[in-house]
């Protein structure tokens, strides 16, 4: 048989300990504040940036685990939609199709029959046309 030597095990040198600090050793200067040897580690981040995750209770079934599942995908979804909305390009594309509703409603207002379409159904025209033309 091989011999097995066990070693002590010895516990890791503790740092000495400081003396509470009185008011008159505070120095005022920030440079002067003694930093840890090791650097310090930021927090994990969140997986979706902006949004603090909370702890909540384990669901017990199959179905309430998929309903959570699919309820944090529609808020991250939500989240994401907010995030592109805010993009500068959405904006300017936002503002282009907006004139070009517009410039479609003043059209379409001149023909008497939208408007009576649009009259009798309660929908708006422009939508009204976009539906007739797709059937």
């Amino acid at each position: 048989m091989a011999e097995v030597t066990i070693e002590p095990i010895v516990p890791p040198p503790q740092a000495p300990k400081q003396a509470p600090l009185d008011s008159a050793s505070v120095s005022p200067n920030p440079a002067s504040i003694p930093l840890p040897a090791t650097p310090v580690k930021a927090p994990a981040r969140a997986a979706v940036p902006g949004r603090v995750s909370t702890p909540v209770a384990t669901p017990r079934s199959p179905a309430a685990l998929a309903r959570a599942r699919a309820q944090e995908m529609v808020s991250v979804a939500r989240d994401r939609a907010a995030e592109i909305r805010r993009h500068p390009t959405a904006a300017r594309v936002e503002a282009v199709a907006s004139k070009q509703v517009d410039n479609a409603r003043e059209i379409l207002g001149r023909s008497e029959s939208i408007r009576r379409a649009e009259k009798l159904t309660g929908v708006d025209r422009v939508p009204l046309v976009l539906i007739a033309a797709s059937l």
